[in-house]
């Protein structure tokens, strides 16, 4: 069975991600956002985007930072790359938090979680290991319900 988060070709890894970009820019208050990459091994990059804004499909305003962590591997004709760390997190624009999604912490939070503020500011809600939301899935859920 294959996992939700496994292994893809690294140029695919990043085409997805651009795609989905693309397909939310009705949604994007920011013009054109792309990720930034960031090489600091052969074997290790972060993607991010920081401050780009959406309007929900209720109007509201939010603001999100996305940072995702990358192994890449050599993987025979292409390289492969699978999310090792991530944060996706949102807020009112000029306002307190919504949610964000964690990988897990060496210091606290062992495991996949969310953060919800708007219920329950302190305690996260563990996510099941190979559960946690693709960007898409993140944009949804902020469209959707704020």
């Amino acid at each position: 069975m294959k996992k939700k988060h496994g292994w893809n070709t690294w140029e695919n890894y990043l085409r997805v991600h651009e795609s989905v970009l693309k397909r939310y820019q009705s949604h994007f208050v920011t013009p054109s956002p792309k990720y930034s990459v960031i090489r600091f091994t052969d074997q290790y990059y972060q993607i991010r985007i920081d401050k780009l804004e959406l309007i929900s499909a209720k109007g509201t305003y939010i603001s999100i930072n996305i940072e995702k962590d990358i192994e890449v591997q050599a993987g025979g004709s292409k390289d492969v790359a699978r999310t090792v760390g991530y944060s996706y997190q949102s807020w009112l624009k000029g306002g307190g938090n919504l949610i964000r999604y964690c990988s897990p912490h060496e210091s606290h939070n062992k495991f996949h979680h969310k953060h919800d503020y708007m219920k329950d500011p302190i305690n996260p809600i563990p996510v099941v290991n190979d559960e946690w939301p693709h960007v898409n899935e993140f944009f949804d859920e902020l469209i959707d319900n704020y």
